[in-house]
């Protein structure tokens, strides 16, 4: 057993790192990540209300089909009483598993609980971190991977979709195992018994997760994988792949489980219906916007350099590295390590002929990273008309890896572009997202609220000082590297600083400013005053014009919406109905009788709402008072909307 450190080698830079390098390929290095994961994604899980639009779409559908007690149920997810057929049924059934176990094992109202909900994507979210690992175990030094899968876990689009009850985890989950799985086929050498043993195993993971995939989210993985393996045949002209891969099994595999879950619901809702609605959500949704999410080709790309900080601190260069590397081969340094040097224009495309022509001849590792990364990318740049920033998260482990490794060939002196001009520019505009990102809650805290105590402001603003400090260091860090020509470690001790700091801004963030700034959750606010006026929960209840799908979740799926033309004829049907309409609309109704208020901020569409509840006036006696739903540990009568305007 290795002797315990001393104090003063605890304190030693040199044993820390031995430390790093032994651990980062070890069992150590798997339980440091889940670790990191934890604090990253936990906080905030439990507390944070449902979020509009989709994840109360996706939480309402599965609720309801734990309620159902139907095959029916369970084969077409509905929301109220329609049905909700533009995702596969996977999602819904980990979800409404999620929610069957905790009530078996006794957790009350626990179809209630959206934390449960969100349970799928906290596990494949440490899923893909820990795929992300072990597949950068493979590529690239320990250290590196072991970074790579870090820079993903804290990145900000990571650690909020993990936090949503949607199907976008657990396709990043499928994809990253598959993609794993997918480079073992692609580099494996068959010749011995345990290579045949590992190469069936790797076979049986990628057509185990190709089917996930497709069956939480459709053709988005097969197309990747297709892309990735094009992409491979073009610039390696490597034989035998495809009889490696199992095409014929694994893609019968993939196609009977498709095929029964669309029969079973075609049966319930008709074939025309069904095809209609397959052909919307891929076809249509790649030749216009839906739902008014579009954007220019360079979208996705402009997005990435915030929704994947810190660890796009290096990742332009990375993708030089990675190409050079990967197209190969390169100049060679004493060290091993290529030297990068920066084409022009001309000597790129002369570049790509060659490599058509003859093959790509460069590693192995970085080829693979480039035949994931670019021709996908390049598809939801310019075939996605749909544009939303969460559509190219499943390459973002390809991503990390690259970023992961340059971080440590710059800190080698082995990349001379980061001493560069144009280098130190995107450091600059590095450090300025960092900043920006931070001050995310104070923003939030800024635009919702009206009236804001101290108390409150400096929890808002905590996270900005913490990344404040880890942005400087990691500052001090890179221009301290370049001094000394980048061979001090500097880059790497950057990239752990910033790490640290989005480790707490997302805990912050998500575990203690959103849940507490309760404008933002009217929804949450609205259900609570309904409770007070019908306790028993047996009244007709119909909202106008606020539609949001948080408000039938919170409602248990009771809430009607009604156009603003019908309010006269519903109160008619129902004249013991509970009426949610904005305030002044409620003004000019007459007959209307007061019985709450409600007023927030509606990020949906970044509206400030009044609402009222009212009753009809003949109905029941007027209250003392008018009830006002408070948060927790807020000082009674006072409205949790922070005030009336």
């Amino acid at each position: 057993m290795d002797a315990l450190p001393s104090p003063a080698e605890l304190v030693s830079t040199r044993w820390w790192r031995a430390w790093f390098q032994k651990a980062s390929s070890s069992l150590q290095g798997g339980i440091a990540l889940l670790a990191l994961c934890l604090c990253a994604f936990l906080p905030g899980l439990t507390t944070i209300p449902p979020v509009d639009r989709d994840e109360a779409r996706f939480a309402q559908a599965s609720r309801q089909m734990v309620e159902s007690g139907t095959v029916e149920g369970w084969v077409v997810p509905k929301v109220q009483d329609r049905a909700r057929l533009n995702k596969p049924p996977l999602i819904y059934w980990l979800q409404a598993g999620c929610v069957k176990v905790a009530e078996a094992v006794g957790v009350e109202g626990a179809a209630d609980r959206i934390w449960l909900y969100r349970v799928p994507s906290l596990i494949a979210g440490i899923i893909a971190v820990l795929a992300t690992w072990r597949l950068g175990l493979r590529m690239f030094e320990a250290r590196a991977a072991w970074l790579s899968a870090a820079l993903l876990a804290v990145c900000p689009v990571m650690v909020w979709e993990v936090r949503q009850a949607r199907a976008d985890m657990v396709l990043l989950a499928a994809t990253t195992v598959a993609m794993g799985a997918l480079f073992s086929i692609w580099h494996a050498d068959h010749e011995s018994k345990v290579a045949r043993l590992k190469l069936k195993q790797s076979r049986v993971l990628f057509w185990g997760a190709m089917v996930t995939a497709v069956l939480v989210k459709g053709p988005i993985a097969p197309m990747i994988a297709a892309l990735t393996l094009g992409a491979l045949a073009l610039m390696k002209r490597k034989r035998g792949v495809m009889g490696r891969l199992g095409l014929v099994p694994g893609g019968l595999a993939v196609l009977v489980s498709i095929g029964v879950w669309v029969g079973l619901v075609a049966n319930e809702v008709g074939w025309s219906v069904y095809l209609k609605t397959i052909f919307d959500e891929t076809i249509g949704r790649s030749m216009s916007p839906k739902e008014g999410h579009s954007g220019p080709p360079g979208y996705h790309l402009v997005l990435m350099s915030a929704l994947f900080w810190p660890g796009s601190l290096l990742t332009g260069l990375a993708l030089v590295r990675t190409w050079q590397h990967g197209m190969g081969p390169t100049e060679s340094r004493g060290s091993g390590e290529p030297r990068l040097v920066v084409s022009g224009p001309g000597r790129v495309v002369g570049s790509i002929k060659r490599r058509f022509k003859h093959g790509a001849q460069g590693r192995q590792a970085e080829l693979y990273l480039l035949a994931w990364t670019i021709p996908a990318w390049l598809f939801f740049e310019f075939a996605v008309a749909t544009k939303l920033p969460h559509y190219t998260m499943p390459l973002y482990p390809a991503l990390a890896l690259m970023s992961g490794r340059a971080v440590f060939t710059a800190t080698f002196g082995a990349m001379a572009t980061v001493t560069t001009l144009m280098s130190r520019v995107g450091y600059v505009v590095w450090s300025v997202l960092g900043m920006v990102i931070s001050l995310a809650p104070v923003a939030i805290w800024w635009k919702v609220n009206n009236e804001t105590g101290i108390v409150e402001f400096a929890i808002a603003l905590l996270p900005a000082v913490c990344m404040l400090i880890a942005v400087t260091i990691a500052w001090k860090s890179i221009f301290r590297g370049i001094r000394h020509g980048a061979n001090r470690g500097q880059f790497i001790s950057a990239q752990f600083a910033s790490v640290a700091g989005a480790m707490v801004l997302a805990a912050v963030l998500c575990g203690m400013v959103l849940p507490n700034t309760p404008r933002l959750w009217v929804s949450k606010f609205v259900a609570e005053q309904v409770k007070q006026i019908d306790p028993e929960g047996k009244r007709p209840l119909a909202a106008v014009v606020y539609h949001e799908d948080s408000l039938i979740f919170n409602t248990r799926g009771r809430v009607q919406r009604i156009n603003s033309g019908d309010v006269g004829q519903w109160l008619k049907e129902n004249p013991t109905g509970i009426l949610i309409l904005p305030k002044e609309m409620a003004e000019r109704q007459p007959g209307l009788r007061l019985r709450g208020e409600v007023s927030g901020f509606n990020y949906s569409n970044g509206r400030t709402v009044y609402l009222s509840l009212c009753e009809v006036a003949q109905v029941l006696p007027m209250p003392e008072s008018v009830p006002e739903a408070v948060p927790d540990g807020a000082p009674k009568g006072e409205p949790v909307s922070g005030g009336k305007p």
